[in-house]
């Protein structure tokens, strides 16, 4: 895969003002299959036919691509396209960049809003617009915008860390009373959706405690520990859990308090 190659070719596409190489291949968590993605950040407009054209000189002639308009998937996803380039799914995503500095600025003070989305089964928090600022690499920024962004995101923005801790604990703390409640074992569609919905509330505090960024619920539990972060056996505590074995409950009781207790201020 040429990166570079397709960056400078994404670049000149009108409007464009940054391209970024993001997600999994950003942060070196990615296998050998894993896609590529790139942020298409433009000021007011990007030209979806250039982006057409982009993707008819580059697309695996054999495969079908999908280019879409702006705001197509939503006011956070946004647009763009699919393709398969020498065999390798990328990702082609637009940024707004008014709207993600918005929003970025915004995290940066601990600020945030949460939504349903498609693709997202916990929903998008707003401020994953500044995680992918955090975890993206530019690879063309030609007026210094994305550098600007990722001032906000590095260093990792204590507000935040302190307000993701906070409504991520209470959240896992209501929606494990409201399981408790429950006959276990009488209604499993609704307890997979529930201890789902509890893992992703810890996720999101044991990211935030360690500082680092949270972009999608893909691989979260298994990237803890590649990550760097010092969660004990945290990782292997919530995929036991999730299997929902008799002993959910109390497992997940005991896992909150020591999440909980990890995650004081020192």
């Amino acid at each position: 895969m040429q990166i570079t190659e397709l960056a400078e070719q994404l670049a000149d596409v009108d409007g464009v003002s940054c391209v970024v190489l993001g997600g999994s291949r950003a942060r070196g968590t990615h296998s050998e299959s894993s896609d590529y993605d790139f942020g298409l950040y433009y000021e007011e407009s990007i030209s979806v036919p250039g982006i057409e054209d982009f993707v008819r000189s580059v697309a695996d002639p054999s495969e079908e691509a999908t280019v879409v308009a702006p705001g197509e998937w939503g006011p956070w996803i946004n647009g763009g396209a699919w393709l398969k380039v020498g065999g390798f799914k990328v990702d082609l995503l637009y940024r707004n960049v008014p709207f993600v500095r918005q929003k970025a600025e915004e995290a940066h003070r601990g600020v945030f809003s949460s939504h349903y989305q498609v693709g997202h089964p916990s929903g998008y928090h707003s401020f994953y617009l500044l995680a992918e600022v955090g975890v993206s690499q530019a690879l063309s920024d030609l007026t210094g915008m994305f550098g600007e962004l990722k001032s906000l995101a590095d260093p990792y923005p204590e507000a935040l860390r302190s307000s993701i801790i906070e409504r991520f604990l209470w959240e896992a703390h209501f929606q494990l009373g409201i399981f408790e409640q429950t006959d276990f074992g009488s209604d499993p569609c609704y307890e997979v959706s529930a201890i789902s919905r509890f893992i992703s509330c810890l996720l999101q505090v044991l990211y935030a405690r360690s500082r680092i960024w949270f972009l999608n619920e893909k691989r979260a539990t298994q990237n803890l520990a590649r990550l760097g972060t010092d969660m004990d056996d945290f990782a292997e505590r919530l995929q036991h859990i999730s299997k929902l074995p008799d002993d959910t409950l109390k497992e997940a009781r005991a896992l909150l308090a020591d999440v909980e207790s990890a995650s004081k201020p020192c």
